[in-house]
């Protein structure tokens, strides 16, 4: 699933998915895309 993150609490993150559409997912399970993330040297 891809989204917006909306709001970030203690243990969990809303993602709006869709305009006006939001869900709440546990944080521990919401990643960075990988090319996102600078390559390491």
């Amino acid at each position: 699933i891809h989204g917006k993150i909306k709001e970030i609490k203690d243990n969990c993150v809303i993602l709006e998915i869709a305009a006006n559409v939001k869900i709440t997912v546990e944080r521990s399970s919401v990643f960075a895309a990988a090319s996102d993330v600078p390559a390491q040297k």
